[in-house]
């Protein structure tokens, strides 16, 4: 009851803030729209009565689905808890993370008091949890029913009837209750079976480890008795053997006697070790079967303590859940109860709401009048610029085809000139085949003469050698001769060129 009181409290909270932050949210958007407005320009037109009147029936017209949409939206913040959901749906970031928040801690309470087994199914555990979100839900659309049953019944008063939708909403929570119940019952019965044979199968495997552990310390003990008996034997050999070597050396003459009567002892020492060997088998198998009829006793123990154990926990866990059940019950029903009487009390409020929304209309419909007469000015200025740039694209239409002109002419000089650069390339590749034709033609002279040369310095020896030298200036002097008259010939023909195309830029073609 504590709890369904702060519930109470909480949403009554809620339902007074809300009209508030409506109010606060819609003077906010209409000073933003009126900052963010152009001022109005001096030439704006008054409105007219027949205006006024219209926006007068414009706003009778939606202050209809806007009051449901402000009942809506107080619902649903008394039935959360908070101020977030305003009156017209559309609060600031903060208001919502505490919508978010309040109903995160509400679902947190909620599963607190359910708490399930470690080991129950996961899935199962999430379907019992949404089939409470659905019931939640459920109860939230039986209220935004009762207000909308409640809206109607201003308009008609005689056609609502509440206590048949708060018994409906009632009758559909218990039915989701009892199959959530079930569903526990079932999820019980599947757990506690898987319990009870985790815990034999455990039982089962620690005492097949015991068994298995002490066949392993048999024959360890076993050899332990052998060993020890065999040391006994060794022990007792040596301390004959002592005796007999001082037997020898004090009485030789008693030899005889003492080999007489060594085997007699021998015999009876292993008489003596046989018996202390078949006394120890028989404690060890006593032992063991003293040790076995433990082991029976404690396995009956360990299964009856196992099943006691099993029946506790499975009688603890059915209390528990149902007391929890019959809490979580309890809680919805308080929450509802509190719901149902905070219906009316928001009604009445949201009525001050919806007058006050319904002044701002009227507000914001003059406010638009005002930016509508902007809007022509800003239309007409924009005319005005779209006329100025059709001219000055004229404009730019008529310098282009004058570039394009220009652009033309350049491309036929262009022509001309790659055409005449042609020839003159073709004349010199011609000229230049010549030159070289004549040039091998020359030195083919050159070494005929150079031979000539050779043969006749040898016929008449060395006296020759001032008339050679001669010979050989003069064939460079006729090298150097042909290499000017070459190089002069390009230069009178690039000049040529070059005076043909200073012509015709004087005297472009039309």
């Amino acid at each position: 009851m504590v709890a369904s009181e702060t519930a109470a409290a909480e949403a009554t909270s809620a339902a007074s803030a809300a009209p508030a932050a409506a109010a606060e949210t819609v003077a906010a958007a209409t000073a933003t729209g009126a900052a963010a407005a152009p001022p109005p320009p001096t030439e704006t037109p008054t409105p007219a009565p027949a205006a006024a009147a219209r926006t007068e029936k414009a706003a009778a017209e939606k202050a209809a689905p806007t009051e449901q949409a402000a009942a809506a939206a107080a619902e649903d913040a008394a039935s959360t808890g908070t101020a977030a959901a305003a009156a017209d749906g559309s609060g600031s970031k903060e208001e919502t993370e505490a919508a978010t928040s309040s109903t995160e801690q509400k679902d947190s309470n909620n599963l607190a008091l359910f708490a399930a087994p470690s080991n129950i199914n996961k899935e199962k555990l999430r379907r019992i949890l949404e089939r409470r979100k659905r019931a939640e839900q459920r109860i939230k659309e039986a209220q935004n029913a009762s207000s909308a049953a409640a809206e109607q019944r201003e308009e008609q008063p005689e056609s609502f009837d509440g206590e048949a939708a708060a018994t409906a909403a009632v009758g559909t929570i218990e039915k989701e209750i009892e199959r959530s119940i079930k569903e526990l019952d079932k999820i019980k019965d599947k757990y506690c079976k898987q319990e009870a044979e985790a815990t034999v199968n455990k039982s089962i495997q620690h005492q097949r480890a015991l068994q298995s552990s002490r066949l392993a310390a048999l024959p360890n003990l076993l050899l332990d008795t052998k060993s020890t008996a065999a040391s006994k034997q060794q022990q007792q050999q040596q301390q004959q053997q002592q005796q007999q070597q001082q037997q020898q050396g004090e009485h030789e003459g008693e030899q005889g006697l003492q080999q007489q009567q060594v085997p007699k002892q021998q015999q009876q020492l292993q008489q003596l070790q046989q018996l202390d060997s078949i006394l120890k088998s028989v404690n060890l198998e006593e032992k063991l079967l003293q040790e076995l009829k433990n082991l029976k006793l404690g396995e009956q123990a360990m299964f009856i303590e196992d099943a006691k154990r099993k029946d506790q926990r499975f009688v603890d866990c059915i209390s528990e859940q149902k007391e929890e059940l019959k809490a979580t019950a309890a809680l919805m029903n308080a929450e509802y109860d509190a719901l149902r009487q905070q219906a009316d009390i928001e009604l009445l409020r949201l009525e001050q709401v919806m007058l006050e929304q319904r002044k701002q209309v009227l507000e914001l419909e003059l406010h638009l009048e005002s930016l509508l007469a902007a809007f022509q000015l800003r239309q007409e200025q924009l005319t005005f610029s779209v006329l100025l740039l059709t001219e000055k694209t004229t404009t730019n239409a008529v310098a282009f085809s004058a570039q394009r002109f220009k652009l033309n002419q350049c491309r036929e000089a262009l022509t001309d000139i790659a055409a005449k650069f042609r020839d003159v390339s073709k004349k010199y590749l011609l000229e230049n085949v010549q030159a070289s034709t004549e040039c091998r033609r020359l030195w083919k002279q050159h070494e005929k003469l150079q031979r000539g040369f050779d043969e006749e310095r040898k016929n008449n020896g060395v006296g020759q050698d001032a008339d050679d030298d001669a010979l050989y200036a003069e064939a460079d002097d006729v090298l150097k001769v042909l290499e000017e008259f070459q190089e002069a010939k390009a230069a009178n023909d690039f000049d040529l060129a070059s005076e043909q195309r200073s012509k015709r830029k004087a005297n472009p073609k039309p």
